[in-house]
């Protein structure tokens, strides 16, 4: 109904493997900058698992932040998405900088 996904034990009915690797970057005002990696990619898998072990993603309502954003985001950003191209098959690299404004302004990126 709210296309909500949850983190369920192993011996759930239904249940998909969701994994992944994160890297405590650095901590600013309350606030750590994680490099996340995805071995699966299930849906909102990062929001449910961080949600899960107690830090939600800034501005994350949905998934338990307490309070929203200025322009009404989350703090989730691709850094660079890796995938094979569907027709040359040849691997592609996709890269974005994150906006300098709130929350990344928050954060030195350049070693990032």
């Amino acid at each position: 109904r709210r296309n909500i996904s949850r983190v369920v034990s192993p011996k759930t009915r239904g249940a998909l493997q969701a994994t992944l690797q994160y890297e405590l970057l650095s901590v600013m005002d309350g606030k750590a900058l994680l490099k996340i990696g995805l071995h699966s990619g299930r849906p909102h898998q990062i929001r449910v698992q961080l949600a899960a072990i107690g830090t939600p993603i800034a501005g994350d309502l949905k998934y338990g932040a307490t309070k929203a954003l200025p322009d009404k985001s989350i703090a989730l950003h691709a850094l660079s998405l890796h995938f094979i191209h569907p027709v040359r098959r040849s691997s592609m690299v996709l890269r974005a900088r994150p906006l300098e404004s709130y929350p990344w302004s928050v954060f030195d990126m350049e070693g990032v």
